[in-house]
């Protein structure tokens, strides 16, 4: 018969200051096992912990044995239980032990990992808060403590880690930190409290005065409830900086300003403390590294830094940040140079902050030393008690393999740059990290081929390559493809090489264009700016004859698009056409089909847009970006005219502007909403998400849009004449057409670019009428299959071509798919904690992500000042006289242009996306696609200043 398994708890605690909170924890311990261990903590680590001790260890042990909860007592030489636990799992290897932390904060105390070991459980205790040990500490802490005289009175060495996770303030922590580290350091300090303030000034001014003499010092808080495990008021109370010490006068009101910061905020206690510390001179770089991912604890060093105003407190005032993450498992060569010194120092202090997650606030100064201002748990990660890093490092080294793989492939000599911005912009088309359908829809009906296809008919390379690359479920544009396939098709092979060489050379020296290099990294056709692009080549070693025939091949590429555009637009209306032509014959009859019938509908509708939709798009687009790009390099050579040229772009009628005028008439009863939704249904926010709901199934869209409608007279009512264009502009253009053998008027090219504008713009809302067809079928399919929009976002284009099989029945493709769905959830968990650049140059930036701070395409010269609404988080309110902030520029937003926003803002986006050319039409103040940086500063600000004319965000609050 099988022996019981018996409960063996162990507790432990120092058991000076024995209260009703500590016999509580004892009998609990007690009660729940059938023999009960109580720790006593020695007096060297107790002394560490809370000094000076009343009560030796003899005193202390004696007292806890003769409670009758405790049945045995051991002492504990550290303040880490670990080796205790051991020794009682060694002696018990067959029963439960069951762990009683001393303090609530169990979750990153020490011993939490010894005892998940051996299959232990550790049991959270009740907290007896009006005994807490900040209360008794408080009760006991003498009038006449003179904490600010006693700063080398710390002792070396000292374990505090347990301490730490108890809360200690700021000053205390870095009292302690002091006295160890020796990789960085912290600045020399005097600590007092609010009492001691109104005390002790005139002491505690004269006691400045001896340490830090002439130098220039900094006044900062530290509030007994500044930082804790589970929250931080980090930057909520004041700090004075660069405070001249020699000044009572000027010492004296900064500490006033501190102690007035915690009245503000109502935080008044008498304890609270003060810091006067000396200002850290010559500083390069300033900022904020987290020791693990804020958002899911994933294992990256994220360093947000100002390498810029050489001033310590830009970075934690949310004025300027640039990021980087560094992956916890790098190799120390790998580290780049700059951090090196860094990341030895952190490693350092989670050396004596074991099992915590940390916020440290730092300095580096000309000598490269790292000076230390602040350290705190990591309040958000509190929620995260485990973590996955080995199969994180493990995915990591996978992606690695992946892109090298790639790099080996390919004729650019181990040069594959990949961009997630640039081109095709897939973040601002499908997301960062978009789903299984969405990506594979993309791909299926651009990427694979058509991106190129599409091209070829207006004179440009050749290529069956498909354009992205998946890293970790994550889409980039394969920069080498993007590059060929923008060289006119005459250039020769061994020149094309040449400049993409050239091409890539040149991003690597301006990274922050990656999502404009088809403005500001490469030309791809004749404009006002030839001479100089030519130029650039000449410094660059190309010789004479392969410029002569660069600069041909460009100007006979621009001269063909011009003299074919208009039969090449009306052949694609024609394409366009029977597009719509079929969905019309063919959507009434959809509810008839079973399932089989619905997914073969379906891949039918896909092959169907890539012939008469995608590729008629394709051409468009590029057709109004060579438009824009002759403009914008004209307004370079002449920017006197650019407010004209900017009316002009704003007057151009586009869908969008019937769209907003349907959606007035509709508000006031002159239009059937019936008939709206047949025009417009189809649109959804993020194009290609089965998860979002097209407009025709978002029930409250007019009634949310009728509540701040702009007025019917707010619409643009006629378009910009082109024979109203200032004749000084097209003499100029003129002239410079007739010069350089270019076969076009100003005037008609005036109606190039505006019907380019308008066919891009129509060709994309009629395809992505099919798009939504698509996507709602396989919705309906998924109900079929009791799978959710959701379930069903894991469903991936050759997943669906599995149900077309004759032989397979309905239950053998659900159990399929149901397994794909399962296997994605469970892979996503992984993924989605994997870091990964906009912009790769090699695989080093796999393992340390640099996040280049993107120049925001700015849209009219406007200045608004406004409170931001960003959609994402709070769909629901009203955006009246807001700027909005949306994640992709995406026509599915188009009904916003209908309310009186004041501004539009969104992370991902180009110069000539979707969301530019609407925010020209309707003259409203933009800045599209300003990256990941800029953009999640945005939206921690409450109100902003968005000043177009001189390409600013400002944060007001």
């Amino acid at each position: 018969m099988q022996k019981k398994q018996r409960k063996i708890a162990y507790s432990y605690l120092i058991g000076d200051l024995l209260h009703f909170g500590h016999l509580k924890l004892l009998e609990k311990a007690h009660k729940m096992s059938d023999f009960h261990i109580c720790g006593v903590i020695s007096d060297s680590p107790a002394t560490d912990w809370q000094s000076p001790l009343i009560c030796n260890f003899f005193e202390r042990k004696s007292v806890i044995e003769k409670i009758e909860y405790v049945d045995e007592v051991v002492k504990q030489n550290s303040l880490d239980p670990s080796e205790n636990l051991k020794k009682i799992r060694k002696r018990f290897p067959n029963d439960l032990i069951l762990f009683f932390p001393i303090h609530q904060k169990w979750n990153f105390l020490p011993g939490m990992k010894t005892v998940n070991s051996f299959g232990g459980k550790i049991i959270k205790p009740n907290f007896y808060g009006k005994l807490s040990r900040e209360n008794i500490k408080n009760e006991f802490i003498g009038s006449d403590r003179k904490q600010f005289t006693n700063l080398k009175k710390t002792p070396i060495n000292i374990d505090f880690s347990y301490s730490f996770s108890l809360g200690l303030t700021k000053a205390e922590t870095l009292k302690k930190l002091k006295q160890q580290l020796k990789k960085s350091k912290i600045e020399e300090l005097i600590v007092f409290s609010v009492k001691e303030w109104k005390r002790l000034k005139l002491q505690i001014m004269d006691e400045s005065k001896k340490i830090f003499g002439n130098k220039k010092v900094v006044v900062r808080s530290s509030s007994l409830s500044e930082d804790n495990i589970n929250y931080s008021n980090a930057g909520l109370f004041h700090s004075e900086l660069n405070v001249n010490n020699l000044s009572k006068l000027d010492l004296s009101s900064a500490i006033t300003k501190v102690i007035d910061s915690y009245k503000n905020k109502k935080n008044i206690n008498l304890e609270n403390q003060i810091i006067i510390q000396k200002q850290t001179g010559d500083v390069i770089i300033s900022g904020v590294c987290f020791s693990r991912n804020l958002k899911n604890n994933a294992p990256y060093y994220i360093i947000n830094y100002d390498d810029v105003s050489y001033k310590t407190d830009t970075v934690t005032g949310g004025l300027v940040s640039k990021k980087i993450e560094i992956i916890r498992n790098i190799k120390k060569d790998k580290i780049p140079k700059t951090w090196k010194k860094l990341i030895e120092s952190i490693k350092e202090i989670e050396g004596l902050l074991p099992s915590l997650a940390l916020d440290i606030e730092f300095a580096i100064n000309k000598k490269g030393q790292v000076i230390i201002f602040q350290v705190r748990p990591l309040a958000a990660n509190s929620k995260f008690p485990d973590n996955d890093d080995n199969n994180i490092f493990s995915k990591v080294s996978e992606i690695k393999e992946k892109y090298n793989l790639l790099c080996k492939n390919n004729i650019f000599g181990n040069t594959n740059y990949l961009s997630d911005m640039a081109f095709w912009n897939p973040a601002e088309l499908i997301g960062d990290r978009p789903s299984h359908l969405a990506f594979s829809l993309f791909n299926e009906i651009i990427m694979n081929s058509i991106w190129n296809t599409s091209l070829t008919k207006l004179g440009y390379q050749k290529l069956n390559k498909c354009l992205s690359v998946d890293l970790n479920h994550k889409p980039y544009v394969n920069l080498n493809y993007a590059f060929e396939t923008l060289i006119p098709s005459k250039i020769n092979k061994s020149l094309r090489m040449k400049l993409i060489n050239f091409y890539n050379k040149k991003l690597r020296r301006y990274p922050e264009f990656h999502d404009k290099v088809e403005f500001e990294i490469i030309t791809s056709n004749y404009n006002f700016k030839i001479d100089d692009f030519l130029k650039e080549l000449r410094k660059s070693n190309f010789t004479d004859k392969e410029l002569n025939q660069i600069k041909e091949s460009l100007l006979n590429i621009t001269n063909n698009i011009f003299k074919k555009y208009k039969s090449t637009f009306s052949e694609d209306d024609r394409s366009i056409n029977k597009l719509i032509s079929y969905l019309e014959k063919n959507s009434n009859d959809r509810n008839k089909k079973n399932w089989k019938g619905k997914l073969k509908y379906i891949l039918n509708l896909i092959e169907k847009i890539k012939l008469y939709g995608t590729p008629q798009f394709c051409r468009a687009a590029r057709m109004a970006f060579i438009a824009k790009d002759i403009l914008r390099s004209f307004l370079k050579e002449h920017k006197e005219f650019e407010e004209e040229c900017k009316q002009f772009l704003s007057e151009i009628k586009t869908i969008s502007s019937v769209m907003q005028n349907d959606i007035n008439l509709t508000s006031k009863n002159l239009m059937k909403p019936k008939i709206f939704f047949e025009k417009y249904g189809h649109l959804r926010p993020n194009t290609y998400s089965i998860c979002n709901l097209p407009y025709n199934k978002e029930k409250d869209f007019l009634n949310f849009n009728k509540k701040s409608l702009k007025e019917k007279s707010s619409l643009k009512k006629e378009e910009y004449r082109i024979e109203s264009i200032n004749p000084k502009i097209k003499i100029l253009m003129d002239n410079y057409f007739k010069k350089n053998n270019i076969n076009i008027k100003s005037s008609e090219f005036f109606n190039f670019l505006k019907i380019s504008t308008q066919k891009r713009e129509k060709y994309k809302f009629e395809y992505t009428k099919i798009l939504s067809e698509v996507i709602e079928n396989l919705s309906d399919i998924g109900q079929t299959f009791s799978l959710s929009r959701k379930d069903f976002s894991y469903i991936d284009y050759n997943s669906l071509l599995l149900g077309i099989h004759k032989d397979i029945k309905e239950d053998e493709l659900k159990e399929i798919w149901t397994n794909i769905i399962n296997s994605r959830i469970t892979q996503s968990q992984i993924q989605n904690k994997i870091s990964l650049p906009s912009l790769i140059f090699d695989k080093n930036d796999i393992e340390t992500i640099r996040n280049f701070n993107i120049i925001p395409n700015f849209v009219t010269n406007k200045l608004v000042k406004s409170e931001i609404i960003d959609l994402e988080s709070t769909p629901d309110k009203s955006i009246d006289n807001k700027i909005v902030l949306i994640k992709n520029a995406d026509p599915g937003y188009d009904w916003i242009f209908s309310n009186k926003i004041k501004g539009l803002i969104t992370q991902y986006g180009g110069l000539a996306s979707h969301m530019a050319i609407r925010c020209a039409e309707f003259d409203l103040p933009a800045a599209i696609g300003c990256g990941s940086i800029i953009f999640d500063n945005i939206k921690k600000s409450k109100k902003i200043i968005l000043d177009c004319q001189h390409k600013r965000i400002e944060k007001i609050f």
